[in-house]
């Protein structure tokens, strides 16, 4: 039988030590990327693995985290983890845009600023898609949710129905929004 190289006490020692610089807990690749420390095997020997040693030193305040939904305070296991429960997951992206509403394009209208982009006319506004294809109201809400309303105008009714009748076009010439009819 070989004499092991670290004591219980010295990997304790290093594994906290490297918990305090990290500021969390310290992760495979984390002890395996510093040099004088032991190697994740010398853990996984002494206690039958990484996550062994894990349970035994870590100081899991420092894992601890809200969950994004219900706001619960949560001791994150994995980095990726960020609700309590799969519960709480499925309402937090429920609870992103899935369906079209007045108040979502009334949103979208404030961030266009509200008026046609031609007259400034703006009691009655139309949301118009430059790429020149007809506008439903998923493509328009997928824009919204990922925050990409670059592509979209909005047109008081008259000049919205003269672009898609054709006798007028909006273009773009030198980086600039025309209008031409």
């Amino acid at each position: 039988m070989h004499k092991r190289k670290y004591t219980r006490e010295q990997l304790e020692f290093y594994f906290k030590k490297l918990m305090d610089e990290l500021n969390r807990v310290p992760r495979e690749e984390d002890i395996s990327k510093k040099e004088g420390y032991p190697s994740v095997k010398s853990y996984a020997d002494r206690f039958g693995s990484w996550q062994n040693a894990v349970n035994l030193f870590a100081n899991f305040d420092l894992s601890k985290r809200k969950c994004l939904h219900c706001g619960k305070i949560i001791v994150k296991k994995m980095k990726t983890q960020k609700f309590c429960s799969d519960e709480c997951l499925r309402k937090y992206y429920l609870k992103k845009s899935t369906k079209y509403t007045k108040n979502i394009e009334k949103k979208i209208k404030e961030i266009l600023d509200n008026k046609c982009f031609i007259c400034e006319f703006n009691a009655i506004t139309e949301i118009h898609c430059l790429d020149n294809k007809k506008e439903s109201n998923s493509k328009i809400l997928k824009a919204y949710n990922k925050k990409n309303m670059h592509d979209y105008v909005l047109l008081c009714p008259n000049h919205h129905q003269m672009i898609h009748s054709k006798f007028a076009n909006l273009k773009y010439r030198d980086s600039e929004l025309v209008w031409e009819e």
